[in-house]
Order: structure tokens, then sequence, then C-alpha cells
């Protein structure tokens, strides 16, 4: 693959804007592209999935994450391609990526559903705890927000469905339902 091909160029013109990513993610996804194409990875494989995946990578890399189905809508490349993809071009390039804390994805969750301040605050103290305790070690950190998120509200008194956190967080219900019931065990909540 061409780096400097035009449509691999519109390709992350497209994922910079849409996604609101700085110039230095797009840099590093150029590297991890470039690396593919010298490895021989690439070949065979269509060029958006390639670029895709290279971006959600540096998001990862650069500690400013992205879902992966996010990614996969804007590049209009099915999620289960896009994660084999990944998976493909970090195992054979050797990439180590950072785990993604479940703090950022609990903001950005109560941002998107509205959540007063009450049930942020609460929220917060009970992720320091989750994390110190490592029990989200392993989970989406997603889904353990999402929980926490939905523990919080109702505490707080703040109204809102599973159903709507779930959506929210790109999840089933059924997995809010599991880290609910799992985190409510644990922590006694």
């Amino acid at each position: 693959m061409d780096l400097n091909s035009e449509q691999v160029h519109q390709d992350f013109h497209v994922l910079k804007n849409r996604l609101g990513l700085s110039q230095n993610i797009i840099d590093n996804a150029k590297y991890v592209v470039r690396n593919a194409s010298e490895k021989g990875l690439v070949r065979g494989r269509a060029h958006t999935t390639i670029v895709a995946a290279a971006v959600y990578i540096a998001c990862r890399e650069t500690e400013a994450p992205r879902p992966l189905n996010d990614i996969a809508t804007i590049a209009n490349v099915k999620r289960k391609i896009l994660a084999k993809c990944c998976r493909m071009l970090m195992d054979k390039l050797y990439l180590k990526l950072p785990n993604i804390d479940p703090s950022k994805c609990l903001i950005r969750l109560a941002d998107m559903i509205n959540a007063n301040e009450k049930a942020k605050h609460l929220a917060a103290l009970m992720m320091n705890e989750i994390i110190k305790r490592e029990l989200s070690a392993g989970k989406n950190p997603m889904a353990v927000a999402a929980s926490i998120l939905y523990i919080s509200c109702k505490k707080t008194g703040y109204r809102t469905s599973q159903h709507s956190i779930a959506k929210a967080a790109g999840i089933t219900d059924v997995t809010l339902r599991n880290r609910f019931k799992e985190l409510k065990r644990k922590m006694k909540y």
C-alpha cells in the first residue's frame, strides 16, 4: 500500500475530522501503516481497514482511546473485521497497548447521559475505590464505567434507565446488569 495514495490520505482525513483527532495521533497511525506495509502485512487487505486499525492503535497508544465501534462506523468497516485487523497488527508488529482507564470512560459516559454533579461525584469516588481494589482488571472499561454510573445514579436519585446508559456506553443491557451484579456483590453497594 502506498502511504501517499489519494485514497489512503482521504481515509486519514475523514477519520481525523470525524473523530476530532490530533495530528500527532494521525502521524502515529501513519507510522503503524508504514511499518505494516514494510512487513508485507497489508497485502490483500482493504486500505480502509488497515487505516482504521492503525488509527485505533494510535489512539490507544496516545491514551486518547476511541471506541472501536465509532471508528468502524466512520470508516464503514465491519467491527469484527476491524477488530481482527487490529489484533493482527498488534501481534505482528509486537505492539503493547496501555489499558484503557475506566475513569476516562466514566467522565465521557456521564456527559453523554447528562448526569447531575452529585451522581458524577459519587461515581468518581466509587471508581477510585474499584481501581484501588483492582476489581476492573480484565473487564471492559466502558462496561465498568456504565455500571458504576448506574449505581451512583440510583443512589443519588438521578432518574435514568439501564437501557439508556448501556446504549450510551455501546454495550448490551445484559453486560451492564452482569457488571452491576458483580460490583454490587464485591463492593456491597
